[in-house]
């Protein structure tokens, strides 16, 4: 099934494995090469029969270790990433603060409670994109709501 896939895609291909309410973790391949996204798919299917960590999972799907450089960390919606947007929150070089995250959330609001669990990705170019998203947030009834506690500690964590 994901040699199919990959072999009628247009741009790009992106594999991603999830665990619900806890976190995913994706790589992408350019188009022209889907035949090391089957591959590393195959490998993912070996490491998760493991019962691996995302980070492991990530490496798998790369066959290679990622580059320990996080480059980005995004606020999105889980599975609507483009539907309800996304928001940088830190980029690598640049200091992370509490006013800069506050100022964000009140510019995006449907990035605080949402219809979808709200996840941070930690995003990584080298040697190819992928990235490890951190749920954030916590359902009460049908929607979910944001922990910016769990955010500050979270780039706590990757900003140095």
């Amino acid at each position: 099934m994901v040699e199919q896939a990959a072999r009628t895609a247009r741009h790009d291909v992106a594999v991603e494995v999830l665990w619900p309410a806890n976190a995913f973790c994706g790589v992408r391949w350019g188009v022209d090469q889907w035949d090391e996204a089957v591959a590393g798919t195959a490998r993912a299917y070996d490491a998760l029969a493991g019962g691996n960590a995302a980070v492991t999972l990530v490496s798998a799907l790369l066959g290679d270790a990622p580059s320990s450089v996080v480059e980005f960390a995004e606020l999105g919606a889980v599975n609507a990433w483009t539907s309800v947007g996304s928001e940088v929150l830190w980029r690598h070089g640049e200091g992370f603060t509490q006013e800069a995250l506050d100022a964000t959330l009140l510019r995006r609001p449907e990035l605080t409670v949402c219809e979808h669990p709200l996840a941070v990705e930690l995003a990584v170019t080298i040697p190819r994109p992928c990235w490890v998203g951190i749920y954030v947030s916590s359902q009460r009834g049908s929607l979910h709501h944001l922990d910016p506690r769990a955010i500050t500690s979270l780039l706590g964590q990757v900003v140095r």
